[in-house]
């Protein structure tokens, strides 16, 4: 048993994996439909913003931590004992 484990009362993650995931997919497709629209129908500003967007969930979804969740002390991960 270690006895200096670090104690925080910031969580290191607060998103479950399945919740990781949906925001992988859908920050990947608004990404991907950003650059659709800036390729094939030419609204640049338009898709760069979506593009821009897309960049929250995926972050979060990579990092497994929601700012926002945070914030509000909501927590969608169960804590380990």
């Amino acid at each position: 048993m270690n006895t200096h484990e670090i104690h925080s009362s910031a969580p290191i993650d607060n998103l479950a994996l399945i919740g990781r995931i949906i925001r992988f997919l859908i920050g990947g497709a608004m990404y991907a439909a950003g650059w659709y629209v800036i390729v094939y129908l030419g609204h640049v500003l338009y898709g760069i913003t979506v593009s821009l967007i897309s960049s929250y969930p995926l972050m979060t979804a990579m990092l497994g931590w929601d700012p926002i969740y945070q914030l509000t002390g909501s927590r969608k991960r169960s804590k380990d004992k």
